[in-house]
């Protein structure tokens, strides 16, 4: 069963980033993270009250005002990733969070990378590699610098560096009310923080011409898709996490970077997106020796 919700979480967290493809040219990333958030925080919040979760550990408020920070960084930076790049190149390179953790550890935590952990950071760069490869020119260095030239790669990147730093904080909310508790605060809190930037830009849009026929075709429905998307996304892992190894659960929710790339060709008519499915099997594949071997 719990590999079932964990394949749903996938599917509906690929289909939040297209959604957020779709919606973010229009909508912009402020508004559109924003509005994710608080759709997310109004399905939650009521679920976590009526299961009778609450605040029970000193260390929630820190580690909330830690990860509604970098969520709010991440999550405004996945909006702008996934509009100027193609999804089958961007999604896929999430996997690099376990990598960027492996490499910090050492010298945050003292912890010894394992050999399944060394390897997993090789198949994961390996297929990097073999992802920018079709958009590349020639040279063996092409690949990699085209991917560091592609202004949503490097915002990716940028995504799965923070949320190594993040993934601690998580834990500790998490430990300290409730799972979905903690989901709904996370992004209250998103909303606290960009919410008064996201009013500023509102009412500076509607006064100019321009910018009221903006904010007037604003895809409101596609923002709020993208909330329901995210909020079903996590209550469907909450509930896995309790069936199975919270590892487990997220190596099988990893397989959304090859619906991603499903999306980006079907939808988005991103003619390379064959072409980089094998590099994000190989980064796939990786990230599972990260989570599982490590």
């Amino acid at each position: 069963m719990w590999i079932l919700l964990s394949l749903l979480a996938a599917i509906l967290w690929s289909g939040r980033e297209g959604v957020m493809k779709g919606a973010g040219g229009v909508a912009g990333p402020l508004l559109l993270t924003v509005g994710l958030a608080g759709v997310t925080f109004l399905l939650l919040a009521p679920v976590a009250l009526l299961q009778g979760e609450g605040v029970h550990g000193p260390g929630f408020w820190p580690a909330l005002v830690v990860s509604a920070s970098v969520n709010s960084i991440c999550t405004l930076l996945i909006a702008r990733s996934v509009v100027i790049s193609d999804l089958s190149l961007v999604a896929p390179l999430q996997s690099f969070t376990p990598v960027f953790m492996l490499l910090w550890a050492p010298w945050a935590l003292q912890e010894v990378p394992s050999v399944g952990g060394v390897l997993g950071v090789l198949v994961v760069v390996a297929g990097a590699y073999l992802l920018a490869a079709p958009s590349a020119g020639g040279g063996w260095m092409a690949p990699l610098r085209a991917l560091w030239e592609d202004g949503g790669a490097r915002l990716m990147l940028a995504v799965a560096l923070l949320f190594s730093f993040s993934a601690t904080a998580d834990k500790v909310g998490v430990l300290a009310s409730g799972p979905l508790l903690w989901g709904a605060a996370m992004h209250g809190g998103m909303v606290a923080i960009l919410g008064p930037f996201a009013a500023w830009r509102w009412l500076k849009l509607r006064r100019t011409p321009a910018g009221s026929a903006g904010v007037r075709g604003a895809p409101v429905p596609w923002i709020l898709a993208a909330g329901v998307l995210n909020g079903v996304m996590m209550g469907v892992q909450m509930t896995a996490y309790t069936l199975s190894l919270a590892a487990y659960v997220i190596a099988v929710k990893r397989s959304s970077i090859l619906f991603s790339i499903l999306l980006g060709r079907v939808f988005f008519h991103e003619m390379t997106a064959g072409k980089r499915l094998p590099g994000a099997v190989l980064m796939l594949v990786g990230f599972l020796l990260l989570t599982l071997l490590e």
